[in-house]
Formats: C-alpha cells, structure tokens, sequence
C-alpha cells in the first residue's frame, strides 16, 4: 500500500471526532444521578467497592470472575466516592467512545489487509463504519448503565487484542500483549473467552493460514480462556437454576435471538432493559405463535444463503462481517446457561461487541460496490445515521429516572416479575400506593412463593383501607403454604 504522508493527520482527525460525537451525545448522561437494578450491589452497597483499599482488591481477585471490572469500580470509589454517579457514568462514556475509535482503527486495518491494495477513501469508510458503532441506539444501555461497564471494559481490551493481532509485525512481543489484553478481558467479563476462536477464524479466512498453525500460535490464550471458562460454568451451573430445555430448543432459541439483534439494528425501537425473552417464554411462543416459526425459519434461510455465498466465493466479505458478529455473541446465545437468562436471552448490552461485525459488513459493502459516490445510498445512509442519533437521544432520556426506564419496559414486557416488583417500590416510595399495590400484586401473581411481594401488598392494603382484599390475600397464602406442604410429602 502507498504510503500517504496526511494518513496520520486523517485517521488522528477521525478518532478525535469520533471521541468528541461521542461525548456530545451521551453528555446529559452525567446529570443521570442515581444508580438502577444492579448498580447498588455492585457499587455503594459492596463494601469492597465503598472501601476499597489493598486487602478489598486481594478479595476482589481471589473471589471474582470479574475481577478487573470491579478493580476499577474500586479505584473510582476510592478516588471520587461511592455514590458519585457521575465520576462513574462518566467512566462508561470514555471506554464507549475509546472503543469506537478502536474500531475505527479496526476496521481500517481489516479493509487493509484483506483487499491488500490502496483503497480510495480508506479513512471515511472506516470512520461512518466507526461511527455506527458510537451512535447505535443499542449503545445506549450498555453505556448509560453503570454495572455495564463490564461489556464496555472487556470490549476495549477484546478490541485492543484485536487490533494488535492484525500487526503487520506480530513478533512475540505482539503475541504476549494479545495474552495480557485478552486475559483482562476475560477478567473483565467471561463472554471474551470466545475471542481465541474469533483469531483463528481470522487466521483461517483473512491470513490464509493452516488451522494447526493457528491453534498452535493460540494454543496458550485459548487454554487459558478455557479454564477460565469452564470453571466459571461449573460454578454459576451450581449457584444458580436455569431452564431445562434440551439442545434442539437451545438452537431455536439461538436462531430466534439472532433474529431479535438483525430486527433490532434495522428498526431499533422499542428498546428495553428487560426483553422477557426467556427460554420457557420462547418455548410458549414457538408453540402458540406463527411470527415466532417465520421470523426463525427467515433467520435460518439468510444463515444459509450468507454460508452458500461464501462457499462459491461470491461474498466473502459478508460472511467474514457475519461470522465476527456469531462467534462474539455466541456466549450469549443460550446454549450455556447464565444468571441473566431467567429474565431474558437477549439484552442490549449483549450485541455490544458483537456489532463489531455489522460495521465491518457496511464497510465491506462501501468498497465494493463504490457506494461513497451513490448518491441514493448516501442519502439513505446520512438519513439512517440522523435517525439512529436521534433515537439514541430519546433512548438516553428515557433512562434519565429509574421510573421512566421501568415504566417504559412494563409496557413491553407487563409480566416481567422484577420489573413490576422495581416499579411497586418506586410508586411506594412516591406513596402512590394503589399503584404501588397493583404492581405487587402482578408480581405477587407471577411468582406466588415469593416472600417480597406478598408481604409489601399486605402492608400497602392497610394503607388504603382494603381489608376485603387483605382477608383474600391471607386466603391465598393459606392454599400455597399447603401446596408448599403436600409438596414436600412427594
């Protein structure tokens, strides 16, 4: 490739404003000052968080799967106070906008090396790839949501191991930062175990190398990643219960959530925390619904066709934009169990990384078909950015109050246990108590065992005067403290 003495000025230029976009559009962000869901068990209520010091950073190492997240948790705690929202939202906006220009930089070196020549307007194909990825309404929650700083902290080092990787030096230098940067990741969420095996593909496809060379140049991180990875299973298989369904559901449910993330990057709205999208939901759709059967056989057909196109060489830019894509959210897919998956398979932050492969394919796409000097596409693409900008900000000020981001998700998923008993407190707390009682009383329904609601709805029913009620709510708990009994004799 040519050398060209302004690259250096031009992708500096590019990475500062995609840095500078990014800032402005997540800004309002650092006002959001309250934590939501997880973020106080994480942070201000952990007290290896709240104090943090030498001895809660050893615990922290020996104790978690995440650690390297909660290491920085720690250190923002320490230097700016536990319940600092913004110090801490303000972390969340600095990797989101450090990973976009990683990718930025990403893209660039894959579109260089994989069509090996000079490309015209390698920089601003690279950067309105870069720059999807920064505006996406799906970065919203994983940006916006403190605890989710361990999708943003594993997909900076998962970026930067890939980055590294596509050297055109790769000494043994290289190779043992791509071990540090990709071990990190591990540590800081398990989901990176899987980049080993996004490497390989690269070695495979893009660098023409034999799969024994591949494993055998990977051989020390993929092991490494996969100790890790299974001794994590080992524990969360025994910490926590999941659904049983067998392998084929698995695999239909995995169609079924690749097809939610392609509908969801196209049209992205609504956009929730909590999709609902669990497997014993997904096994009552697939017997009740026709969609849920078309929209996994469409899923499955456009699998198919991107495999046959490869497989006569006819497009196998796509299918290297596809496979990165599979291979990064493959963890998430619900063949291997996670806490998570007991309120949905699917989730924003999941498709984080993943979206990594879409970009690539736009870019792929921008070069071959010439589409900067398409004026009807770059209409339609200019018009596709505003409106995802746009999105991104309305998404942005739904989360600015933990009442607006439940209320909005209720409306999507209404029989969602946790969201109703979240959105309960909140009306409680504002001593909205007939509403207050109404959401109890659905998560009550959702879940009858359950101590919390039960126990929230007697006290909100003497608030409002409904002994009736309250006389039906006793009755109730009498017939399940017998069905608790009689299950026991069994």
């Amino acid at each position: 490739m040519e050398y060209n003495p302004h690259r250096r000025l031009y992708n500096s230029t590019y990475s500062i404003a995609l840095f500078i976009f990014g800032i402005i559009l997540f800004w309002e962000v650092l006002g959001h000052n309250f934590f939501i869901f997880d973020d106080s068990a994480h942070i201000f209520e952990n007290p290896l968080i709240s104090s943090f010091s030498l001895k809660s950073l050893i615990s922290l190492w020996k104790n978690s799967f995440i650690a390297m997240t909660y290491s920085l948790w720690g250190t923002i705690s320490y230097f700016f106070g536990s319940k600092n929202t913004m110090a801490f939202h303000a972390v969340n906006i600095f990797f989101h906008c450090i990973n976009s220009v990683l990718c930025f930089y990403l893209i660039k070196r894959v579109l260089e090396v994989y069509y090996g020549k000079n490309i015209q307007y390698l920089q601003e194909i690279s950067f309105f790839s870069a720059l999807i990825f920064l505006v996406h309404p799906l970065k919203v929650e994983p940006v916006v949501w403190v605890s989710a700083l361990k999708d943003l902290l594993s997909s900076f080092f998962a970026l930067s191991a890939t980055l590294i990787y596509f050297k055109k030096n790769y000494t043994l230098k290289s190779q043992l930062l791509v071990i540090i940067f990709a071990t990190l990741g591990i540590f800081s969420k398990q989901n990176i175990i899987i980049l080993p095996f996004l490497f390989v593909f690269f070695d495979l496809i893009i660098f023409r190398i034999k799969l024994y060379d591949s494993f055998k140049k990977n051989i020390v991180i993929i092991v490494s990643g996969l100790i890790v990875g299974f001794y994590h299973l080992d524990i969360i298989s025994h910490s926590f219960k999941f659904s049983s369904a067998n392998m084929s559901g698995r695999l239909l449910l995995a169609l079924d959530s690749i097809n939610h993330y392609f509908l969801k990057f196209f049209i992205p709205y609504p956009l929730v925390f909590d999709y609902g999208k669990t497997i014993d939901h997904f096994i009552i759709r697939w017997h009740s619904e026709l969609s849920t059967k078309i929209g996994v056989f469409l899923i499955l057909m456009a699998i198919i066709g991107i495999f046959l196109m490869y497989y006569k060489n006819k497009r196998t830019n796509i299918f290297i934009g596809f496979m990165i894509f599979l291979i990064l959210i493959f963890p998430s897919l619900g063949f291997v169990s996670y806490p998570f998956q007991n309120f949905s398979t699917v989730a924003d932050r999941f498709f984080y990384l993943p979206s990594l492969g879409f970009s690539l394919i736009l870019a792929f796409l921008f070069v071959d078909y010439k589409l900067n000097e398409n004026k009807k596409f770059l209409t339609a693409f200019t018009i596709y950015l505003f409106l995802c900008t746009a999105l991104s900000l309305v998404q942005i000020g739904y989360w600015k109050e933990p009442k607006y981001i439940i209320a909005k998700n209720l409306q999507v998923t209404p029989d969602s246990y946790a969201l109703n008993i979240s959105y309960g407190t909140i009306m409680k707390n504002e001593e909205n108590y007939r509403k207050a009682a109404y959401h109890y009383s659905v998560a009550l329904r959702l879940k009858p065992e359950m101590e919390e609601p039960r126990a929230n709805l007697e006290m909100l029913l003497k608030k409002i005067n409904r002994p009736d009620l309250i006389e039906k709510l006793k009755i109730q708990n009498f017939i399940l403290d017998i069905k608790k009994e009689l299950s026991k004799a069994f």
